[in-house]
Order: C-alpha cells, then sequence, then structure tokens
C-alpha cells in the first residue's frame, strides 16, 4: 500500500497525472473511503488548475470524513488561490473553532490571508512573530512578496543550502532574482526548480522570458521596475508616479537613443515600432504565468513508466 502511495506521488510530481490517477482510483476500488487516495485525485486535480474539480471533490469525501485537517486546509488554500476572500474568512475562524491546538497552521493560514487579501508588507512582519520566524523559505516567500527582494533573496539561498533540490524554494528564487533583474541568476534557479518537475511551464515561461529580456530596451525597462518594485515598500505609489511622470522624459532618452542608432544602422525606418512591439508582447507575456494558454503553449508533459518505480 505505501509502495503505491510513493509511485503515485513519485508519478505527480513528474507531471504523469494520468498514471498517478490509475493507482489513486485502484485504490479507491480496494476501499472507497480511502481519505489518502481522494487526496491523491485533490492533488491531481491541483496541479492541472482545476480548482472546481478539486472543491468538489474536497466536498465530498468532507461528508465522509468530516474531521479530516488535511483536506479542510487543502480547500482553504484553494480558496486562498482563487481569491475567495469570504470564503476563506469564514473558514478560517471555523478552522480554527474545530482544530484550536493546531496553532501553526492557524499562523501560515492568517499570514497567507493577510498576504492574498491585505497587505504583503504586514504579513511579511507578522511572521516573525510565529513559529515560521527561523523557515527560510517562508521568510524568503513573504519578503519577496512585499518588496523586500534583496532580505528575500538571502532568506532563499540559505533555504537551499539545506534542501537545494526543492522546486519550490527554486522557483521563488527565480522569480525573485527576475524581480531583481539578475536574469541569468533567474534562469539558472528556474532549471534547478525544472530537474526537480520537468513539466513546470512556470519555469519554462520564465527561463523563455529571461532570454526574451536580454535585449537592452527590455532590460532597461526592467531596472526601472526592480528600482520602482524595491520603493514601493517605504515610499507611496502615487509618489512614485509623479516623480515617474516629471522625469519620464529623461528616463526614456536613453531607449529612444538606442532605437534611433539602430535604425539608422540598420537603415529601417520603422525599427522604434518593431522595438516598441516587442517591449509590449514582453511584459504581457507575464499574464501567461499561471493561465491555461501557457500550458497549452508548454503542454509536453514527461512520461514515467510504472515499472521505473
Amino acid at each position: 500500500m505505501a509502495n503505491s502511495y510513493n509511485t503515485a506521488g513519485a508519478l505527480l510530481r513528474a507531471g504523469n497525472y494520468d498514471g498517478a490517477r490509475r493507482i489513486a482510483n485502484d485504490l479507491l476500488a480496494d476501499n472507497p473511503d480511502d481519505p489518502n487516495a481522494w487526496v491523491l485525485l485533490i492533488e491531481i486535480e491541483e496541479k492541472k488548475k482545476n480548482f472546481k474539480q478539486s472543491l468538489e471533490l474536497i466536498k465530498q469525501v468532507l461528508e465522509i470524513h468530516p474531521d479530516n485537517i488535511v483536506l479542510r486546509q487543502k480547500e482553504l488554500f484553494i480558496y486562498i488561490e482563487i481569491g475567495k476572500k469570504r470564503r476563506t474568512r469564514l473558514g478560517i475562524e471555523r478552522f480554527k473553532a474545530d482544530f484550536p491546538l493546531s496553532k501553526n497552521t492557524h499562523e501560515i493560514l492568517s499570514l497567507l490571508y493577510e498576504s492574498k487579501f491585505g497587505s504583503n508588507k504586514l504579513a511579511s512582519e507578522n511572521i516573525k512573530s510565529t513559529a515560521y520566524a527561523n523557515d527560510k523559505f517562508a521568510l524568503g516567500a513573504f519578503e519577496t512578496n512585499s518588496g523586500a527582494l534583496f532580505s528575500g533573496q538571502k532568506h532563499l539561498q540559505e533555504a537551499l543550502k539545506d534542501n537545494p533540490h526543492s522546486c519550490e524554494i527554486n522557483a521563488h528564487l527565480a522569480f525573485n532574482q527576475l524581480a531583481l533583474s539578475r536574469l541569468w541568476s533567474a534562469r539558472k534557479a528556474a532549471y534547478r526548480a525544472l530537474a526537480s518537475q520537468p513539466t513546470d511551464s512556470d519555469m519554462r515561461l520564465l527561463i523563455s522570458l529571461t532570454w526574451w529580456a536580454c535585449y537592452p530596451p527590455i532590460y532597461f525597462y526592467h531596472l526601472i521596475i526592480t528600482v520602482f518594485w524595491l520603493a514601493h515598500r517605504w515610499v507611496p505609489s502615487w509618489i512614485l508616479v509623479i516623480v515617474f511622470l516629471f522625469t519620464m522624459r529623461f528616463i526614456f532618452a536613453p531607449i529612444n537613443w538606442f532605437e534611433a542608432q539602430v535604425g539608422q544602422l540598420l537603415n529601417f525606418p520603422y525599427f522604434g515600432w518593431a522595438s516598441t512591439t516587442c517591449i509590449i508582447g514582453y511584459f504581457l507575456s507575464y499574464f501567461l504565468f499561471d493561465s491555461k494558454l501557457r500550458r497549452m503553449l508548454f503542454s509536453s508533459v514527461q512520461k514515467i513508466r510504472l515499472k521505473d518505480y
């Protein structure tokens, strides 16, 4: 039985969802009330971003196992992921009442709620007074979200020393490095994440963007956004917008000069328009993260045979 769960877990991590589903269905055929097998099916739907189906399965299993703490946690994590604020708030209140001894889970749920629906900065400050104060990965993730990119980078790199092959840590570090405009480092972290989870299409997209960002005007914009992201932690956004509006003429001067020189060199009078289109396309690509379109573009799945495990 344990081997079946281990095999299904390996298939799930590798992206072979059909193989993992077959094992879960076999386990349920032997024992229809097996909560662990149901959790496997729910995790498959989560990996495929089918959150509606995941919630329906959770509701179905909770009718049989209403006190299953893992399922109750998963339900709340999905509500946070899809932005259901009221359901999350009420769910956390019920969870605290039903599981009063699970203090660590209470804290992480509150932190995730604050980060998603409140203030990333407040969440990164609150974590220091919880049981996760020494969790380098959690500190790095929350501080990166709040704009403390250098501090987040430090904590994530320390977390990697203990778990260098962690997909989650490397993925968060990759986004952190991209936000810091450190393209080579972001690419390197993304490749490490892919080594642990080959079907992570977010990391494949990030690697593509790091190469695209080598185009000088795009990298220049990257640096501007990095400065804005670092500054917005301490300076109100409306002040930064006003400063940008009054200085944009000087900010865009190097880009205009570059496009004019290259356009003249190539004898291509419309190079500026082509460059602008490239820049707009690059930044619009960020909307592909965590989207169905991205999963269509990076649809390759590493097939893992059962006999390999």
